[in-house]
């Protein structure tokens, strides 16, 4: 591999509660065949966590109230998935909601 391996980076959310790893490239508005091959790369695989189907339930509570999305994003601590080695590569907001994008190395995925 010819380019230094993305690694975890300490997560310092904006004063809308996202944010992107320093080292995750910017793909655009889609993720494709640049993004597909830059996980290959990487030797990485990733999961979406959507922030819907994440959140505790008193932030659910807040949000089907009439809590404000913003403070509700800055109060979710997104869940990674099953296994070992996830480590955090952005919180972003989409047309569906906030999601968390986890990212870990494929010899964690093998261990």
């Amino acid at each position: 591999m010819s380019q230094q391996r993305i690694a975890p980076a300490e997560v310092k959310r904006d004063e809308m509660g996202f944010w992107i790893h320093p080292d995750f490239p910017d793909f655009g508005e889609t993720l494709g065949s640049q993004y597909t091959n830059w996980l290959e790369e990487q030797e990485i695989v990733c999961s979406f966590v959507s922030m819907e189907d994440d959140l505790p339930e008193c932030l659910i509570e807040q949000w089907e109230g009439d809590g404000d999305y913003i403070d509700i994003v800055k109060g979710w601590n997104p869940t990674p998935p099953a296994g070992a080695g996830w480590f955090l590569l952005g919180i972003w907001d989409t047309e569906d909601g906030a999601v968390a994008l986890f990212a870990r190395h494929l010899e964690e995925v093998e261990a």
